[in-house]
Protein backbone atom coordinates (compact mmCIF):
# COMPACT_ATOMS: atom_id res chain seq x y z
CA UNK A 1 0.00 0.00 0.00
CA UNK A 2 1.14 3.48 -0.87
CA UNK A 3 2.07 5.93 1.98
CA UNK A 4 -0.01 8.10 2.22
CA UNK A 5 1.78 10.53 4.93
CA UNK A 6 0.63 14.30 4.68
CA UNK A 7 3.50 15.29 6.49
CA UNK A 8 5.88 14.55 3.56
CA UNK A 9 7.73 17.59 1.43
CA UNK A 10 5.31 18.17 -2.06
CA UNK A 11 7.84 18.74 -4.28
CA UNK A 12 4.48 18.13 -6.68
CA UNK A 13 3.39 21.62 -5.92
CA UNK A 14 6.26 23.83 -6.71
CA UNK A 15 5.90 25.71 -10.54
CA UNK A 16 8.32 23.64 -12.47
CA UNK A 17 8.78 27.31 -14.29
CA UNK A 18 10.22 28.64 -10.86
CA UNK A 19 12.58 25.41 -11.08
CA UNK A 20 13.71 25.70 -14.40
CA UNK A 21 14.98 29.55 -14.04
CA UNK A 22 16.46 28.24 -10.78
CA UNK A 23 18.45 25.40 -12.82
CA UNK A 24 19.58 27.73 -15.55
CA UNK A 25 20.86 29.94 -12.96
CA UNK A 26 22.98 27.18 -11.28
CA UNK A 27 23.83 26.23 -15.02
CA UNK A 28 25.50 29.64 -15.84
CA UNK A 29 27.33 29.62 -12.04
CA UNK A 30 28.46 25.99 -13.47
CA UNK A 31 30.13 27.26 -16.50
CA UNK A 32 31.66 30.44 -14.56
CA UNK A 33 32.47 29.39 -11.09
CA UNK A 34 32.45 25.06 -11.58
CA UNK A 35 30.06 22.58 -10.31
CA UNK A 36 29.18 22.73 -6.62
CA UNK A 37 31.33 25.65 -6.19
CA UNK A 38 28.91 27.42 -3.77
CA UNK A 39 28.95 24.80 -1.27
CA UNK A 40 32.33 25.28 -0.29
CA UNK A 41 31.60 27.94 2.10
CA UNK A 42 29.97 31.49 0.81
CA UNK A 43 29.69 33.98 3.96
CA UNK A 44 25.70 34.48 4.48
CA UNK A 45 26.95 38.21 4.60
CA UNK A 46 27.56 37.63 0.76
CA UNK A 47 24.45 36.40 0.04
CA UNK A 48 22.39 38.84 1.20
CA UNK A 49 24.42 41.50 -0.17
CA UNK A 50 24.06 39.97 -3.38
CA UNK A 51 20.06 39.09 -2.54
CA UNK A 52 19.52 43.04 -1.72
CA UNK A 53 21.54 43.98 -5.01
CA UNK A 54 19.39 41.30 -7.25
CA UNK A 55 15.81 42.43 -5.56
CA UNK A 56 16.29 46.10 -5.63
CA UNK A 57 17.64 45.53 -10.02
CA UNK A 58 14.53 44.28 -10.46
CA UNK A 59 12.83 46.75 -8.37
CA UNK A 60 14.70 49.77 -11.02
CA UNK A 61 12.95 47.10 -13.74
CA UNK A 62 16.80 46.02 -15.20
CA UNK A 63 16.03 43.17 -17.07
CA UNK A 64 19.84 42.18 -17.82
CA UNK A 65 19.73 39.10 -16.49
CA UNK A 66 17.27 37.09 -14.02
CA UNK A 67 17.31 38.93 -10.63
CA UNK A 68 14.42 36.88 -9.46
CA UNK A 69 16.30 33.93 -10.33
CA UNK A 70 19.58 34.96 -8.72
CA UNK A 71 17.94 36.37 -5.95
CA UNK A 72 15.96 32.76 -5.27
CA UNK A 73 19.89 31.12 -5.50
CA UNK A 74 20.88 33.60 -2.59
CA UNK A 75 17.89 32.54 -0.80
CA UNK A 76 19.16 29.00 -0.90
CA UNK A 77 22.49 30.00 -0.26
CA UNK A 78 21.53 31.78 3.25
CA UNK A 79 19.19 28.73 4.11
CA UNK A 80 22.24 26.15 3.47
CA UNK A 81 24.01 28.19 6.05
CA UNK A 82 21.80 28.32 8.55
CA UNK A 83 23.43 27.01 11.67
CA UNK A 84 27.04 26.80 10.26
CA UNK A 85 29.66 28.34 10.99
CA UNK A 86 29.46 30.87 7.67
CA UNK A 87 26.47 32.10 8.77
CA UNK A 88 27.89 35.91 9.99
CA UNK A 89 24.99 38.01 9.55
CA UNK A 90 25.62 40.87 11.87
CA UNK A 91 22.86 41.12 14.73
CA UNK A 92 20.60 44.21 14.64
Amino acid sequence: MRDSNPDKPRYDLIDPGFLLRLAEHMRKGAEHYGEHNWVKGIPSSNYMASLLRHVEAYRRGEMDEDHLAAAVFNIMGLMRNEGTEFHDLFEW
